[in-house]
């Protein structure tokens, strides 16, 4: 009976409390009369503090559909082998160098003689009275492979050498067979056998 009275008293003292919350906000939701000194604020801006009971109180707010990640999940597996084959077998060979010998000279058709000829004469412009003699030395005997020098210059068989218009020349010849033979000679040539132009 006891518990009874007190529940009825916490009621009684909780619609006290508020009823006189709801008159508290009631009378501060009035706006107080305009006065000369400020401007009355049309109250049609202000917006009502608690609902009508016109309007619905619960209005469901509308929801944006947020598509969730979906989990990916793999169970493929990779796997890489690699593989080296040896198919080739490579042996060693003997291997025999080439040695490519000389050929054996020409066999000597006798003792080696030359002579030596003036085969021409053309002016040489760069000196005053520069010419050039063209040369020729004919061998025979030997081997048949010469080789010619004149002064101890090697020359062809056929060659130009400078000189002077009007003066003599002398040159020491000397000639070669590859079977060993060699044979020196000078020859004078006097300046009226030139016939320079």
């Amino acid at each position: 009976m006891q518990q009874k009275r007190h529940k009825l008293l916490i009621s009684w003292l909780l619609f006290a409390a508020l009823t006189m919350l709801a008159c508290a906000l009631g009378s501060s939701a009035t706006p107080p009369p305009p006065t000369s000194d400020t401007q009355a604020v049309p109250t049609s801006t202000i917006p009502p503090i608690a609902p009508t009971s016109s309007q619905p109180t619960n209005i469901p707010t509308p929801q944006i559909n947020v598509a969730s990640p979906t989990p990916v999940t793999s169970t493929a597996t990779l796997t890489a082998t690699a593989t080296i084959t040896a198919s080739e077998t490579i042996t060693p060979t003997d291997v025999t160098p080439t040695v490519t010998r000389p050929a054996p000279p020409p066999p000597s058709s006798g003792p080696l003689d030359f002579s030596a000829s003036l085969a021409g004469c053309r002016l040489d412009s760069s000196r005053a009275g520069g010419i050039f003699l063209t040369f020729k030395i004919a061998a025979t005997g030997g081997n048949g492979v010469y080789r010619y020098y004149d002064e101890g210059k090697e020359v062809t068989a056929v060659y130009e050498r400078p000189a002077t218009k009007g003066t003599a020349v002398i040159i020491s010849y000397r000639v070669t067979s590859s079977d060993g033979q060699s044979k020196e000679t000078k020859f004078f040539f006097k300046a009226s056998d030139f016939h320079c132009p």
